[in-house]
């Protein structure tokens, strides 16, 4: 008998010990005019920027090695994955980056803004807006891409 009150208590107490320990955490407040934040904003143009002059170093140090990037039609690529189709069958002849909202949680970064892109995807040209949403964890003084997402903004015709 003293075993299962001893089973039944122990998640109880586990339980009351995990609420106390986060009712201790401060709560969870965007950050968006630091340095850091300023340092993510950057790291997120010369992301765009080493996409449009194709530069594979550049991208693979700015992407973590788990990094995923999930595409307009639902395709989610690999950092490899990534950085070949940005290398080899995707050029960004210009771009516009605007509407750019940055908001840092601790060591997590979020950008979200919108993209005008003039580009060629395996020799069709394209253009396109599109809304992005790109996540960063921060690793000493850098910041690291782990996740993007990017959807077209499709416009209705009249």
């Amino acid at each position: 008998m003293n075993s299962i009150r001893r089973t039944c208590l122990f998640p109880l107490l586990i339980g009351v010990a995990l609420l106390s320990i986060a009712a201790d955490e401060p709560p969870l407040k965007a950050d968006r005019n630091s340095k850091s934040a300023k340092r993510l904003n950057q790291a997120e143009v010369e992301w765009t920027e080493a996409a449009k002059t194709q530069d594979r170093g550049k991208l693979a140090k700015l992407c973590s090695e788990e990094f995923l990037f999930t595409d307009d039609e639902g395709k989610v690529s690999s950092k490899t994955d990534y950085l070949e189709t940005i290398s080899l069958h995707f050029k960004i002849v210009s771009y516009k980056l605007s509407e750019l909202k940055t908001a840092i949680y601790r060591d997590t970064g979020i950008v979200n803004g919108r993209i005008n892109l003039v580009y060629t995807s395996d020799g069709v040209s394209g253009e396109g807006d599109f809304r992005f949403t790109d996540t960063f964890v921060q690793r000493g003084e850098q910041w690291a891409a782990v996740a993007s997402q990017s959807a077209r903004i499709l416009v209705e015709k009249p």
